[in-house]
């Protein structure tokens, strides 16, 4: 009996997985671009808010630089390049946080 209610909690668990994952393989790469360059855009702001001092002013302009990359590959129809350099840019971003997190 016991194995019958782990075998149905796994069945409930694949659905909603299944259910969920649908939304995202509907998307297109150009709306997955827009996506991860909308993420880094609010990652680099809070970068720049976070502080002036030390490493996080450099690291914060190379994060907006991949951020401007991400626009421009966006632009020109380079989806993969897009999301490439936009998870980039929000990497840098991220480093940029914890290091003025540490200051």
């Amino acid at each position: 009996m016991r194995n019958l209610s782990n075998l149905g909690r796994g069945v409930a668990l694949a659905a909603l997985l299944a259910i969920g994952a649908t939304p995202a393989l509907a998307e297109g790469k150009g709306d997955r671009a827009q996506q991860a360059i909308a993420e880094a855009h609010g990652k680099v702001d809070a970068a720049e808010k976070a502080g002036t001092m030390g490493e996080v002013p450099g690291i914060t302009a190379r994060a907006n630089a991949a951020l401007r990359a991400a626009e421009e590959d966006a632009h020109a129809g380079h989806k993969t390049a897009a999301i490439q350099a936009a998870n980039r840019a929000s990497e840098l971003a991220d480093t940029a946080i914890g290091v003025a997190n540490k200051q």
